[in-house]
């Protein structure tokens, strides 16, 4: 049976979650890497999920309807089709850097990969996605939903 897990504050019983954190070294460099336009961070967390050993064609640029720009997603096969959707948007708005909102939890996605990437025997499958265009009205994530909602409802129904 194919199921979404969602942590978002839950407890979920007895549910074994095994981590190793990247050295704060890579995850600080990832964080000074921000560029200034929204293409410009799509393209550098591509590269930031190859660094990290996420490689095609588990590393995709998906366009999202509605936007000129992609969701970057690296999925990390799990032993089962049980899924934990880690996420982050990398846009940002016109003014500012944008480094707090939203390229700190953009450029940490690839080290997330990483903590994970190291297990040999994962239980559940993992998509790690940066979306875009968050700021102009949450279309790469409402993007993402839209094309996977069917799927998802369905593989989630108790059988």
């Amino acid at each position: 049976m194919w199921r979404l897990l969602v942590f978002a504050g839950l407890a979920l019983p007895a549910q074994k979650l095994e981590y190793r954190s990247a050295p704060d070294a890579i995850v600080e460099a990832r964080l000074r890497r921000i560029v200034n336009d929204n293409r410009a961070r799509a393209e550098l967390l591509h590269t930031l999920f190859e660094e990290a050993g996420c490689k095609p064609p588990n590393l995709e640029d998906r366009k999202a309807r509605g936007s000129k720009l992609s969701n970057v997603i690296c999925t990390l096969p799990g032993e089962t089709d049980d899924l934990v959707i880690v996420s982050a948007h990398y846009d940002k708005v016109k003014a500012g850097a944008g480094a707090v909102d939203s390229w700190t939890g953009a450029s940490l996605l690839p080290s997330l990969y990483q903590g994970f990437a190291h297990i040999e025997k994962r239980k559940h499958s993992y998509l790690f996605i940066g979306f875009t265009d968050e700021e102009v009205g949450l279309v790469g994530s409402r993007a993402w939903v839209e094309e996977h909602k069917k799927t998802l409802l369905a593989k989630s129904t108790p059988s």
